[in-house]
Parts: C-alpha cells; structure tokens; sequence
C-alpha cells in the first residue's frame, strides 16, 4: 500500500522524464505561436493613417523634428502623439521633407496637429480635421510652410500662408505640399 518511513521512491531517468517535458514544450511553443499569429493580424489589421508631412523649411537649420498629434472629434482628448526626429545621431543622417509617416487611425473624426521643432522648441504648426477613412488610401498632407515662423492660432485654426484660419477638413479642402517659399498650402 504505503512505502515503509523514511523510503523514497527513485528518481526518474532522464530518459523517462523527456517524453513528457517534449510533450509540455511542444504545447508551450503551439500556445506562443497562437499567441504571435493573434498579435501579429492584430497589428497588420489595424488601419493606419498615413501623413504626409511637408515643408519649405530647411532641415536641419530651421526644423530638425516634427511632432504629431492626433485628438479626438471635439479636440479635448489626446489620442496619440509622435516626434519623428529629422536628424539622426550620432550618424547625422538627415530626412528630408517630404516624409510619409503613419499613426493609429482615428476611426470617426479626429484633429491632427504636425508641429515644427527646434531642439525641442516649438517653431509652427498645422491642423486638419478628419473623418474616418482619410490618410488610408492615400497619405493626408500637411505643410508647415515658413510663413507660419511663430505664428500662433487659436484652438480650431491652423496657419495657411496667409495667416489663421478655420482648419479645413482633409476630405472637403485637402492641404498640398508646399514645394517653395510663397507657394499656398491651401489646395
């Protein structure tokens, strides 16, 4: 029935244990890769935004990062935010603008504010309205132009190169990329 006091059964053999740890990693691999090919569809199935981000600006006298900003519809609630660095170190590599850069979708309407930094100082901004389906088919442009240099607007404007004005919505008037100084970033 019961060993005698004080017996101990044997250890089992390496031989008699590896049935069962290859049967116990074999699951434990099958349950990660489940769980890497959920992570994965998740990750490629969510819809992204793509921006197109431009200026007249000289990178990197004028703007060496650019900072994204997506709000909710009414402005108030920060979704998502971004620096993408103009500037690589200690490389030194520069990204030019225009840059494609992609943020989670807002999936209804949204704002999107493109900041110009300085080392790290705000330098100008642009706001687009959006609803849902924009930037995914097609990069949605915003243009920080240089005569937007210090110009602050109110909440709801965004600086165009004649001064503030309403933000327009992506789909109604879309923002083009600004190739020189002077030319409107108004479509």
């Amino acid at each position: 029935m019961f060993p005698p006091r004080g017996h101990r059964p044997p250890h089992p053999t390496a031989e008699a244990l590896l049935p069962l740890a290859t049967t116990q990693l074999a699951r434990a691999l099958r349950a990660a890769s489940l769980v890497l090919v959920a992570a994965a569809a998740a990750c490629s199935s969510s819809p992204r935004l793509s921006v197109q981000v431009c200026s007249d600006l000289a990178v990197p006298a004028e703007l060496d990062a650019v900072r994204l900003v997506l709000f909710d519809g009414q402005r108030e609630v920060e979704r998502f935010a971004r620096v993408f660095e103009l500037v690589e170190c200690p490389a030194g590599r520069v990204r030019t603008l225009p840059q494609v850069v992609e943020v989670p979708s807002p999936g209804g309407t949204a704002w999107l504010r493109v900041e110009g930094l300085r080392d790290g100082v705000l330098m100008l901004s642009a706001e687009v309205r959006l609803i849902a389906g924009d930037g995914e088919d097609a990069p949605v442009p915003v243009s920080l132009v240089a005569a937007c240099l210090g110009q602050v607007c109110p909440k709801g404007q965004t600086c165009l190169i004649d001064g503030c004005a309403a933000a327009p919505y992506h789909s109604e008037t879309p923002m083009r990329c600004a190739a020189a100084a002077g030319e409107s970033d108004a479509g």
